[in-house]
């Protein structure tokens, strides 16, 4: 995903003084640690980490032959289930 982005006041000069004082060598580098940063604190990368270690234990259960492949609904409603949101 591409975005375009302005900024101007105080988060510019912040976005500036980051790059400036070599903390990050591009104003896209220090706008990708900062959301990082925010999916943190606010536990999205958790969420984000447990679905794939999930969907790679799910996948091995497939190759074993534990498991077979349902419909898209099916799958669906399984990772809600896990995710205790039924």
């Amino acid at each position: 995903m591409e975005s375009l982005v302005r900024f101007e006041g105080i988060v510019e000069e912040v976005l500036n003084e980051l790059v400036e004082a070599g903390y990050f060598k591009t104003k896209s580098e220090a706008l990708r640690a900062g959301i990082l940063g925010l999916g943190k604190e606010y536990r999205i990368l958790d969420e984000l980490r447990g679905d794939l270690a999930y969907s790679h234990e799910f996948d091995r259960r497939i190759k074993a032959g534990e498991i077979g492949l349902g419909t898209e609904s099916e799958l669906r409603r399984i990772i809600k289930a896990k995710k205790g949101k039924t």
